[in-house]
């Protein structure tokens, strides 16, 4: 049996004499900029009349932490009177991160003003 990649993201990929499919040397995979890829693989019989036949298979890439959080307001900018209430809510902040997963949560928190 021969094996080939005859469609889609072959660029990425390579096949082996026994249909093994393994990511190309040196290619890097990025979630979030491409989270899956698309290849069509051909197999050959090696008959005096090859015959052959396709299938597409589907590639998702998992995601790993490999972002770190944004805030949306960065850096937040507060003014607190001198003489403010102790404990009183002065200032949100939010934050984000292209991560999935396990690997984000969507980061809110209030800031406070404690005398020490």
């Amino acid at each position: 049996m021969k094996y080939s990649l005859t469609g889609g993201d072959t660029s990425s990929f390579v096949i082996d004499q026994n249909g093994v499919i393994k990511t190309a040397p040196g290619k890097r995979f990025d979630r979030e900029s491409k989270a899956s890829y698309s290849i069509t693989v051909t197999a050959e019989d090696s008959g005096s009349q090859p015959r052959r036949n396709t299938a597409g298979v589907i590639v998702t890439v998992f995601d790993v932490n490999d972002n770190v959080p944004q805030f949306s307001n960065n850096p937040p900018k507060v003014d607190v009177k001198e003489d403010e209430t102790l404990s009183k809510r002065i200032a949100k902040v939010s934050a984000s991160d292209k991560d999935t997963g396990k690997n984000v949560k969507h980061l809110t928190t209030f800031l406070f003003f404690t005398l020490l």
